[in-house]
């Protein structure tokens, strides 16, 4: 027997449909009644179901207009694309929504990131927040060399991934070396997501080579791990 309240079964259901990406995050929710037939419920019963979806930050809502779903992570669509067109691509944006906080600075850098980038000590380093309604969801640092940084007008970026300046101003890349790691806040990252030192993040690390094998950036993104969904679909060729 379930032992779950009727409200919380919808809630539950509804945040996982949220994750998968059914809603499409530019067109509103099933109303409130609408919602309420499919689950054979009352409407005070989806109205509770919908204020832990609100708590969550899972939807936008607000008195008098309709309900959206957030959207979380990355991009739930399949597409078979190639990698080059990416940071041209329009929908690439629609990965990350909201306001931006940016601050850009040239850093002397360590011994890894130094071998990533044919022993240069200097990078260009740009720490962005992704934001909305005021609440952090995403913290990106990006690493480029210097004759790549210069190129870029970082005052007048605004919302623009990085990715795409970076290939506006004639750096393409042809491959990417990506890691999913769990991580711990430190002291920027907590600061930036606002939550405490030492919480879980989820962090993908992308080193971009371009042509000839050189590293054009490197970006580093960290991730509270609840508003994180990766989906990849691996083909295998029979014998």
């Amino acid at each position: 027997m379930n032992t779950l309240p009727l409200y919380h079964r919808i809630f539950l259901s509804l945040r996982d449909r949220i994750l998968q990406g059914e809603y499409d995050w530019q067109e509103p929710m099933p109303a409130e009644a609408r919602l309420a037939e499919d689950f054979g419920a009352s409407r005070a019963t989806i109205r509770k179901a919908m204020g832990l979806l609100e708590e969550e930050g899972l939807i936008i809502r607000s008195q008098g207009a309709r309900t959206y779903a957030r959207a979380v992570g990355y991009s739930n669509a399949t597409r078979k694309q190639n990698l080059s067109e990416i940071s041209h691509d329009e929908t690439y944006r629609e990965l990350f929504y909201g306001n931006i906080d940016q601050h850009y600075m040239v850093v002397q850098v360590g011994k890894e990131l130094s071998r990533q980038f044919n022993k240069q000590t200097k990078l260009g380093r740009v720490a962005r927040v992704r934001e909305d309604k005021g609440k952090p969801y995403c913290y990106v640092v990006t690493y480029l060399p210097l004759h790549i940084a210069d190129k870029i007008r970082w005052d007048e970026l605004g919302a623009t991934p990085v990715l795409s300046a970076a290939g506006e101003a004639g750096f393409d890349f042809v491959k990417v070396d990506q890691a999913i790691t769990a991580t711990s806040a430190d002291e920027e990252t907590a600061a930036a997501l606002d939550v405490p030192i030492g919480s879980a993040l989820l962090r993908i690390s992308g080193l971009f080579v371009d042509e000839a094998g050189e590293s054009v950036m490197r970006k580093d993104g960290y991730f509270h791990p609840d508003s994180f969904e990766y989906r990849t679909t691996v083909y295998n060729t029979p014998r």
